[in-house]
């Protein structure tokens, strides 16, 4: 086996994720009203980009990295 960057896994794992989080927004603050809203394409970008951890080059997406911000 070798070691290969790329896609194939990242993508779904990345969306389990994004529906995850959107999930526990929706249910956390139901009566809130977004200026973005959680299930955009806007949204989910705003989602990860609070959820990352930059590691060399790459942003790590963690659903248990807590967001300080």
């Amino acid at each position: 086996m070798k070691y290969k960057s790329g896609t194939s896994f990242a993508t779904p794992v990345a969306v389990s994720v994004a529906a995850l989080m959107i999930g526990y927004i929706e249910q956390k603050f139901p009566q809130k009203k977004w200026r973005i809203k959680p299930q955009s394409p806007e949204g989910v970008a705003k989602i990860f980009d609070l959820m990352k951890t930059k590691i060399g080059d790459y942003d790590w997406v963690s659903p248990t990295v807590s967001v300080q911000r």
